[in-house]
């Protein structure tokens, strides 16, 4: 993969234009890395700062795009090896099977690092749920605040028809 490739893997689904007010450039600078143009140094740094992506890798493609948290690891905050999920139910033919994460951290790496069609696709749709997970959260958090908020009215409400009566 080329750095014209590893940029537009970056940009995602994001438009040339919005890439670039991200970024901090005009949309023909963008135009120009993906045509093999290579971004100056503080360019590569907020890129680096704003997808979370190896300078490394947007350079040379070696390593992952993504940024290792070797300190978290070495600390034993993350251990991804142990960590596993189970499928939700009615998902799997096999209840109960587990998702080991790292083995799927691995193989979405192997994708994510192919010179293929597969690895933007895979990127993006790792984009797409997690705008997806961001937005449920959020909208469940507006159904509690909501809920409350019903609470407090049917409180006052209670309370307005006392004082009248």
């Amino acid at each position: 993969m080329n750095i014209e490739s590893r940029i537009k893997t970056v940009r995602g689904s994001l438009s040339q234009k919005d890439f670039a007010d991200k970024i901090g450039v005009h949309i023909t600078t963008v135009q120009g890395y993906e045509a093999g143009n290579l971004p100056k140094g503080d360019i590569l740094k907020r890129i680096h700062d704003i997808f979370n992506v190896s300078i490394d890798w947007l350079l040379t493609g070696e390593g992952g795009p993504y940024i290792n948290n070797k300190s978290m690891k070495e600390e034993g905050i993350l251990q991804l090896s142990e960590l596993a999920v189970e499928y939700p139910k009615g998902t799997s033919k096999t209840p109960g099977k587990q998702i080991k994460i790292s083995d799927s951290l691995a193989m979405a790496a192997r994708v994510l690092e192919s010179d293929t069609p597969y690895s933007t696709a895979l990127y993006q749709n790792i984009q797409y749920f997690n705008r997806a997970t961001h937005s449920e959260t959020r909208i469940s958090k507006l159904e509690n605040e909501c809920e409350a908020l019903k609470n407090r009215i049917d409180s006052l409400e209670k309370k307005l028809k006392l004082n009248e009566g």
